[in-house]
Order: C-alpha cells, then structure tokens, then sequence
C-alpha cells in the first residue's frame, strides 16, 4: 500500500495533535464535517437573508406569487435551520444532503429573482467542498479487519473466566 507524504503528515498530526485542531474528516474518511455543515448552512442563512432583503426592497415591482413562494421558502428554510441547525444534527448525513439541497434552491430563487430585474445585493451561496473519495475500499477492510481482531480478543476473555 503506498501512502502519500501528505496524507501520513495528515495522519501523524491528528495522532500527535500538532499544528491546528484535526477532525477526522481532515483524514478523507467521510464525506462531511460538522464545521463543514455549519459553514455551508451559515452560508445559505447569509445568502436567504440577503435575498429576502432585496425582495423586501422591489415588493411592489415583484409578482405576487414570487414574493408568497419566496416567504413560504424561507419560512421553510428557518423551521429547517431549527430543527437541524444544533451540534448533533450536524453529525448526520441527512442534515448534509438537505442543506447543499437548500443552497441548490437559493441559487434558483436568485435567479429567478435576477429574471424578474431584480439586483441581488448578496451573492448566492458558494458550493460545498467535494471529496474525491470519501471512504476508499481498502480502509473498510482494515476496518473489518480490526473489528475481527478486536471481537476476538473480547471472545478469548471471556472464555478464560
């Protein structure tokens, strides 16, 4: 197995704890992390709010449907951002996919908002990072492996008594 310079540096730093705080995300092992999935909903938070002040702005030059769309998305948005905006919902994969779901959605309303001559003054939200591999195949078997390993040593204790 050949591992790259960067990645054993990655990995003896998380194991040693040097330089700036590690997750294990750091290592390529997930898809995601919890800041990763804080940052991207701040970003789309930024991006529904400025949005939403603009609309406020052109009220009266805008469709009432778009404005009674845009105000049930983002009511939408702020019931998600409750509920799935705490520490631990920001471990799960579904809180992940819902929130790069929602930046999606925000980019289509400042287009649409863009096509009714709107000005947006914000920017939509810039896309999520992208892992090239989030877990490879090799380090599930070392993990099968280890888990092997580790059920046997619980069963050859057990046995002993």
């Amino acid at each position: 197995m050949i591992v790259s310079r960067d990645n054993r540096r990655r990995m003896g730093a998380l194991v040693l704890g040097r330089g700036r705080r590690r997750q294990l995300g750091d290592l390529g092992l997930f898809e995601f992390t919890p800041g990763q999935v804080s940052d991207l909903q701040r970003s789309v938070e930024f991006s529904v709010e400025s949005l939403n002040t603009d609309v406020r702005q052109k009220i009266d030059d805008l469709p009432a449907d778009f404005v009674n769309g845009w105000a049930r998305f983002r009511q939408e948005w702020r019931a998600f951002l409750a509920d799935r905006g705490g520490w631990a919902a920001r471990h799960e994969l579904s809180t992940w996919e819902k929130t790069k779901e929602y930046r999606t959605r925000v980019e289509g309303w400042y287009k649409t908002f863009r096509e009714l001559g709107g000005q947006p003054t914000g920017a939509p939200p810039p896309p999520p990072p992208v892992r090239a591999s989030a877990f490879p195949p090799w380090a599930w078997g070392l993990l099968a492996v280890g888990g092997l390993f580790a059920v046997g040593r619980i069963v050859q204790s057990v046995t002993r008594r």
